[in-house]
């Protein structure tokens, strides 16, 4: 009995060493089978383009005037002419101050110098008849010469109720008070039954928007090229949505700073923009881009095919379907194309998508090229 348990005993183990053997061959072919296989991959030819050079900044919205509108003279606001956040033209009639005492005062003016021109028109008469008689001896020199500076006086005095009736003009003008400048009026800060201080009450607040302004900084370090430059081309700069990064407006950089901000190391430029359409608001934050120039002829890939590691980047560059590893070197990145300075040649194929399934010297089937990057 214990014989015949050992023999079947013995069987099983050679069924079961058959087996493990079985799977084993078939385990390696299919190994074999999967190393064989070429990975299939993305790519794309390095090309020479034009890229523009750019610097990327952060900026605020401001704008080119901002008035705040206070009355020349003082009195009750009859009548407020805008509605709060409109649109308004220089000349345009903002606030009505109650006129009355300035139209009194006015009339009395008038009268005034209705009563010095009467005065004057008198003494020059006077003058005109003491002087035959001086002539005849009948009157003095000096008698004449008292009239004579009496009609001077007249004149004198006609000139000045002249001066104050303007100046009552002027007065009673001012009771209608007038935008300065075309822009956005904010709220009216006083309203109807208010009484008003001249030169010190402040009615409300115009901001000039279109054109308008966009402040940002630049490093020191790259402000001396920015300023050669613009002193003899005119610099794009373009302002963007912080969350979508869609371009609002289009303008030129037109002042470049002369100092250096001892905190930040930065100098404060700004740009001028149309704004028409009124996307930009003042205290608004836009990401700003100053377009340098336009680099041609350099070699670029889309950024997808780098791989970056502690040392740079690296690409694969496709060889006779097999993928070898090369360093490359990047000067810069413009949106989604990257500008390399050396570590391949224009026309060589590089990996673009499905770099993570490829080791170097392995072989890899292209299924199809990556579409041009924006921007390139």
């Amino acid at each position: 009995m214990k014989l015949a348990a050992s023999g079947l005993n013995a069987i099983k183990l050679s069924l079961l060493v058959a087996f493990f053997s079985v799977i084993a061959a078939c385990s390696s072919k299919n190994d074999g089978a999967k190393q064989a296989a070429p990975v299939p991959v993305r790519a794309v030819v390095v090309e020479r383009k034009t890229v523009p050079l750019e610097i990327v900044s952060v900026g605020s919205v401001a704008p080119v005037a901002s008035v705040k509108i206070r009355p020349r003279v003082g009195g009750e606001i009859v009548k407020v002419h805008f509605r709060d956040g409109a649109s308004v033209a220089a000349g345009d009639l903002l606030f009505s101050l109650d006129p009355r005492p300035y139209q009194i005062a006015l009339k009395k003016a008038e009268a005034l110098l209705v009563e010095a021109r009467a005065s004057g028109s008198l003494a020059v008469a006077q003058v005109g008849r003491y002087s035959a008689l001086a002539r005849d001896g009948v009157v003095s020199k000096e008698q004449l010469l008292a009239y004579s500076t009496g009609a001077d006086t007249g004149e004198a005095l006609v000139d000045a109720r002249l001066s104050e009736k303007e100046e009552a003009l002027l007065r009673l003008a001012w009771c209608e008070v007038r935008a300065p400048i075309s822009g956005r009026i904010g709220v009216a800060l006083l309203t109807e039954g208010n009484l008003v201080q001249a030169d010190s009450s402040e009615l409300a607040v115009i901001h000039q928007i279109a054109p308008i302004l966009v402040e940002f900084s630049l490093p020191e370090g790259q402000v001396a090229p920015v300023r050669e430059l613009a002193s003899h081309s005119r610099l794009k700069v373009m302002a963007s949505e912080p969350d979508s990064g869609a371009v609002i407006a289009e303008g030129e950089l037109f002042f470049v700073g002369h100092e250096v901000d001892r905190v930040t190391g930065t100098v404060l430029c700004r740009a001028q923009m149309e704004n028409q359409d009124e996307k930009l608001w003042p205290g608004a934050f836009v990401d700003v881009v100053l377009r340098l120039r336009e680099e041609e002829g350099v070699l670029t890939l889309p950024v997808t095919a780098l791989m970056e590691t502690q040392g740079g980047y690296r690409v694969y560059v496709v060889e006779k379907g097999v993928a070898n590893l090369r360093d490359v070197q990047v000067s810069r990145i413009h949106e989604e194309t990257a500008v390399i300075v050396s570590g391949v040649q224009e026309g060589e194929t590089v990996i673009s998508f499905g770099q993570l399934r490829v080791a170097p010297g392995a072989s890899v089937k292209i299924q199809e090229s990556s579409p041009t990057p924006k921007g390139s």
